[in-house]
Parts: C-alpha cells; structure tokens; sequence
C-alpha cells in the first residue's frame, strides 16, 4: 500500500469512528441499503446451493465406491462355489457399472448442466462485492468532506470555504457514481437467478433420477436370486432359534 493509500486508510477510519460517536453525521440511503440486503440474501442462498449440489455429486461417488467395497468384503466369505458367489459377483459388476456409468452422469454432465453455471453464476458476487466495498469507502470520503465543510461554515471560515466545498462535491459525484452502479446492477443480477435456477434444478432432478433408475435397474436384475420379504420372517426365525443354542452352550474345562 503507498503512502496516499496509507493515509486515506486512516481518515476513512477516523471517519467511522467520528460516526459511531456522532461528530460525523452518516448518510443513509434506504433504497441502496434494501438493494445490498437483496444481494446479501442472493449470494447466501447461491453459494449454498453450489456447495449442497457439489456434496450431492460427491456423496453419490463415495456411495457407490463403498458399495463396490461392500461386494468386494462379501466376496471373502465365499469359498467361490454356490449360488451365493455368483450372486456375489454379479453384484460387484453391477455396482461396478453403476460406479462407471456415475462418472459419466454425474460427474460429466452434471457439472456442466449444475454446477458449472451455478459457480459462473456465484462468481459474480465477487465483483459486485468489490464495487460495495468500493462504495463503502467513496461514502465514508464524502461523509468526511461534507464534515469538513459544515465545519468551516459554523466556524465562519471563508478563505478555504471554495476549495474545500469543491473537494466535497466531487466525493460526492464519486460516491453517487458507484451508488448507481450498484442499483442499476444488483437488481438486474437478483433477476437473473430465474435464468439459471431453474435449468440448473431441472438438470439436477433429471440427473438424480437417471442416477436412481440405472441403480434401480441394475440391482433388479439379481434380487431374483435371494427369496422374497415374506421369507424373511423365517429365517429371522431360524437365525433367533441358532442364537438361542448358542447362548446354552457352556464351555467347561478351562482354568
């Protein structure tokens, strides 16, 4: 930071601080101060959808590499005979191909069609930020300027009474120039939204759904080989019957 930028650092800070204690009298402009509320409320709720969609994509990744995980530990307590090990590997190549087929899906066109666009949209943000934060500090100059010059007035002081008005009133054009900026930009970018929210959602529910289906279809295809609910109850029955034994069981002969 040079030493103009140093020192223009320090009176904007003198300046707030004269505004807290009232020697300073704040300007307030409600329609600026609604705006910025909007794009506050906007940049929140944007980055948050960004960042809950990416979560989404990653979960549904680490779900089915889990589930390949899952088919591979099963495998182990197979002697590679019977029924149950073909069962086995015909699941671990079913979750393999959903594994492959997420990739393309959710990792490929879902970033294109939701996430690319919803970033691009948040990085917007940051420029609009910038120019607050620039607006901020044009406000708090023309604040301290228009201070100055109520001051000389009171005091009656006319020698420097021209200059000092003609430094004020360009903080003010400054300040109003930004000012406008962002009224005329923060509305026109809260409108916006429509234009990518609602594809950005529409490509993320066709997503999730095909991601769904294919889970669905490929898990259909082997549950044929396990018996249907109904059997359940009964080996739920045999299960509580062998555990039962078990809990009889004494073991003697130990020291």
């Amino acid at each position: 930071m040079s030493w103009v930028g140093f020192k223009r650092a320090v009176d904007r800070a003198g300046t707030t601080i004269r505004q807290k204690t009232g020697s300073v009298e704040r300007t307030v402009d409600n329609k600026y101060n609604e705006e910025e509320a909007r794009f506050r409320n906007l940049e929140t709720k944007s980055e948050d959808l960004h960042r809950q969609a990416r979560g989404y994509a990653e979960a549904a990744k680490v779900m089915t590499l889990a589930q390949i995980d899952i088919a591979k530990s099963i495998s182990e307590f197979s002697d590679g005979g019977g029924d149950s090990s073909a069962s086995i590997r015909r699941y671990l190549q079913a979750m393999e191909g959903l594994e492959a087929d997420s990739r393309e899906k959710l990792s490929e066109d879902f970033d294109k069609a939701v996430l690319e666009p919803i970033g691009r949209f948040c990085s917007y943000f940051t420029e609009v930020d910038k120019t607050i934060k620039k607006r901020s500090r044009k406000l708090l100059d023309y604040d301290s300027q228009r201070a100055k010059v109520r001051k000389m007035v009171d005091k009656s002081v006319g020698d420097r009474l021209p200059q000092t008005e003609a430094i004020a009133n360009q903080a003010r054009e400054i300040y109003e120039m930004h000012n406008q900026q962002l009224l005329e930009i923060i509305p026109t970018l809260v409108d916006s939204r429509v234009d990518v929210i609602d594809p950005s959602f529409e490509a993320m529910i066709k997503a999730q759904y095909q991601f769904v289906k294919d889970a669905y279809g490929r898990l259909a295809a082997i549950s044929g080989d396990f018996p249907p609910m109904e059997a359940q109850v009964h080996i739920d029955g045999r299960i509580d019957d062998l555990l039962g034994q078990m809990r009889g069981l004494t073991i003697c002969g130990l020291v």
